[in-house]
């Protein structure tokens, strides 16, 4: 039987597909199991950045000025840089992508792929990274890491402006894969 995968995030609501019920589902996300992939993820992100080449603009800890603007008119207080976000502002934006990714319905450590892929490509484009995968959560963090990095490569074909950028998402995806080994 397949569901139909509804995501919401920041107020929005998207549909991104179907999921069968059953294989790598259907467990109780813990807040431990957030906590986890959002130390990975926190890792992986730095602070404050606005390279010139960096298609999302203004960035601090991952987050970028849009959707940090998006979340304070959501939450009613008022606009200002993402410079000034807080670790709990991060936390909460993204516990809303974790949420949004339904990352808590998988088993460790494609749970934390999960998290770290909505993060870097939106939700939907995270979630492409999800389709046919293996049974076994840590061979499909392992294909996840690997389609990732072949996407970082095309990527960088289209657009060489984001060449700048290429070392570390390569790094970033190796962690996941060592993560899954």
């Amino acid at each position: 039987m397949k569901l139909l995968v509804i995501n919401i995030l920041l107020g929005f609501i998207v549909v991104t597909g179907t999921t069968e019920v059953g294989s790598r589902v259907g467990r109780e996300a813990t807040s431990s199991s957030f906590d986890k992939a959002l130390e990975f993820v926190l890792r992986k992100e730095g602070g404050y950045v606005n390279h010139e080449n960096d298609l999302g603009g203004a960035t601090n800890y991952g987050v970028i000025q849009s959707t940090y603007n998006a979340y304070l008119n959501k939450v009613g207080r008022p606009i200002q840089s993402v410079s000034n976000i807080t670790k709990e502002e991060v936390e909460e934006i993204y516990k809303q992508y974790w949420d949004s990714g339904n990352c808590g319905q998988y088993e460790p450590p494609l749970d934390i792929a999960c998290l770290d892929s909505v993060i870097n490509f939106g939700v939907s484009g995270g979630k492409s990274f999800f389709e046919d995968l293996p049974e076994d959560p840590k061979e499909a963090t392992i294909r996840i890491a690997q389609e990732r990095m072949e996407y970082r490569h095309t990527r960088v074909a289209q657009n060489y402006t984001q060449k700048v950028f290429l070392s570390g998402w390569l790094n970033r995806d190796k962690a996941l894969e060592e993560l899954a080994k």
